[in-house]
């Protein structure tokens, strides 16, 4: 064990073990640092009560993992630490067979270039719950590149300092990112090659971002996040954003997502189609609920209601640019009326729902 009962380190340059059995590191204060923790090639072990300031531009806060091709088959926890890093990586975590938590942690200002406050990949078996990360580069990085099934949930991000950051980005996962708060980052959250569950997440996006970002490969389920702007109006930004035409396939099924205050609710590009389905989802106050480019999404047929609510929309109900029939019955327009004066396209909406569902 290194530290207990308040060792404080002062001008320390590294604090580093390797190849043993077994670490724990406890109730430490490490300060003015060029590297925190880094107990790569270990087996297994602990972090947990610690705080660390690391110098601008220095290495990872907690480095654990992997240094060379294979797994560490030991299990890890980094808990109840605070973080304040300049330039690097706050945890990062890699290529850890056991099962990894990282949980109620603090991690600050790592606003190096393409740096997270949390890294984690190639953990098939990671739990990243209930953090705080502020002020970073970017926020959480859970990427699976052997497909594994990190869990992110209950996480708090804010202010991501990069025009183009991602408060959370899954990767090649196939389980749940439940739970979170979003605020300022570009994209609150990214899903790359990822078939999981985005579910009760609540995303403030900032001017021009996008709440849920549907990269290359993602088929989610996204179900219940509530994507909103933090101010009245709209923001020249997407609540939903998948399928453009460089990215690939993006099949995602949308169920009862609240979007308000952006500019365009949901866009799905060419590289969704019929799979993808949208359901008893809320878009409001916004510029144009559905911009739908060049594929045939389902928004709803006669004998699977789409029961979405839709109201309060500026310039268009629905925008497609497909030669295809856009399905889009069941669903209410704001009004038990013709909505046809706010539709452009090829798009079948009859029947609509004479109130909201």
């Amino acid at each position: 064990m290194v530290g207990n009962n308040g060792a404080i380190w002062n001008g320390l340059t590294a604090a580093k073990w390797a190849n043993i059995n077994r670490f724990d590191v406890e109730y430490c204060s490490i300060s003015n640092a060029t590297i925190g923790i880094d107990v790569s090639d270990n087996t297994y072990g602990n972090v947990s009560f610690t705080s660390l300031y690391v110098y601008a531009g220095q290495s990872e806060g907690i480095k654990i993992g992997k240094s060379t091709v294979g797994y560490l088959s030991g299990n890890v926890t980094i808990r109840d630490c605070q973080i304040n890093q300049r330039g690097s990586h706050g945890i990062f975590v890699k290529a850890i067979n056991g099962t990894v938590t990282i949980e109620h942690n603090s991690v600050y200002y790592c606003t190096g270039a393409n740096k997270y406050g949390i890294f984690t990949e190639s953990c098939p078996n990671a739990t990243v719950y209930n953090n705080l990360v502020q002020g970073c580069y970017e926020g959480i990085h859970a990427w699976d590149v052997d497909g594994g099934s990190t869990y992110v949930g209950y996480n708090d991000v804010y202010d991501c300092t990069s025009s183009l950051s991602n408060g959370i980005w899954r990767g090649r996962g196939s389980t749940d990112t439940v739970g979170n708060e979003i605020h300022n980052c570009s994209n609150g959250i990214k899903t790359d090659d990822y078939g999981g569950t985005v579910e009760n997440n609540y995303i403030y996006v900032p001017s021009g971002g996008k709440g849920i970002y549907l990269y290359t490969g993602s088929t989610p389920y996204l179900t219940f996040n509530t994507i909103s702007w933090q101010q009245s109006g709209t923001n020249g930004g997407y609540g939903i954003y998948g399928g453009a035409a460089s990215e690939g396939t993006c099949n995602p099924t949308l169920w009862g997502n609240s979007i308000q205050h952006v500019n365009t609710g949901i866009y799905l590009g060419p590289g969704c189609n019929s799979q993808s389905k949208t359901r008893w989802s809320v878009i409001a106050y916004c510029g144009t609920a559905f911009y739908i480019d060049g594929c045939s999404p389902d928004l709803g047929t006669q004998s699977d209601y789409g029961n979405n609510n839709v109201h309060d929309i500026t310039n268009w109900f629905i925008v497609s640019t497909s030669q295809q029939t856009l399905r889009a019955a069941e669903n209410w327009w704001g009004a038990n009326r013709d909505p046809v004066s706010k539709m452009s396209g090829n798009i079948d909406y009859t029947p609509w729902l004479p109130s909201a569902p």
